[in-house]
């Protein structure tokens, strides 16, 4: 049986934070690749995961960026490398990178969900021609990535759903389920221009996944989502 492993009411620099986490207005935008299954699987190592894609051999990698305008954890920008997978019959995606520009949400992830969160510099803008453009900079300045997605053509309805997140940490498999409430989406194929810079671990995961085009693009306008607390699956925590 999974184990909870979220404290029942977290301590984070000082401060309480009660569970669930809302976040309660932000908006992202993300990108989805296709990839080689087999330059997955060192990503996933020692997790128990399996890669997951849309036909086999293949495995769906999605990198993106996040503004944080109104939550629990204050406001803040976060950029993620994703990658979806499975243990047994559940689906859902580990967060194998998760970089964020604020000292609280990274306490926050780290400490109760197990997230691995790691302090940058970032900036995320829209073109005048509704293009997201985001840029990701190490502490000392040093360049990550440029991340630049095509605005969407295609209009998505609003909707809730519930999905399972994966963190990797200290030998522990931790899930959190969330819910995720979207509305103002809109997709489109292709549409991705990602730029890779420095030796930063980050870079590094994105070069071995060798990423070419796209499958799509997704811009959500307003999301707000409720995150529970992590409980471990796999390894025993103790």
């Amino acid at each position: 049986m999974a184990q909870v492993v979220s404290p029942a009411v977290p301590l984070v620099l000082e401060r309480e934070v009660r569970l669930p986490v809302e976040v309660r207005v932000a908006s992202s935008a993300l990108a989805t690749w296709a990839v080689p299954a087999d330059r997955v699987v060192p990503l996933l190592d020692g997790t128990g995961l399996e890669p997951y894609g849309p036909v086999p051999g293949r495995a769906l990698v999605a990198v993106g960026m996040v503004q944080y305008l109104d939550s629990d954890l204050g406001t803040y920008n976060e950029f993620v490398l994703a990658l979806t997978a499975t243990l047994g019959d559940r689906r859902g995606t580990l967060i194998r990178q998760l970089p964020v520009n604020q000292a609280f949400t990274l306490e926050a992830g780290r400490s109760i969900w197990g997230f691995p969160k790691f302090m940058t510099h970032s900036t995320i803008t829209v073109s005048p021609r509704g293009a997201t453009i985001g840029r990701l900079a190490d502490e000392d300045g040093d360049p990550i990535l440029a991340l630049r997605l095509a605005r969407g053509w295609v209009p998505v309805p609003a909707r809730t759903t519930e999905l399972d997140t994966w963190s990797w940490s200290d030998g522990v498999l931790r899930r959190t389920p969330f819910t995720l409430r979207t509305s103002g989406t809109r997709v489109r194929p292709g549409g991705a221009t990602l730029q890779i810079s420095g030796s930063h671990p980050m870079a590094d995961d994105l070069r071995s996944l060798a990423l070419g085009h796209a499958i799509s693009t997704m811009h959500v306008q307003r999301l707000s989502a409720t995150f529970h607390a992590a409980v471990a699956e796999g390894p025993d925590p103790t």
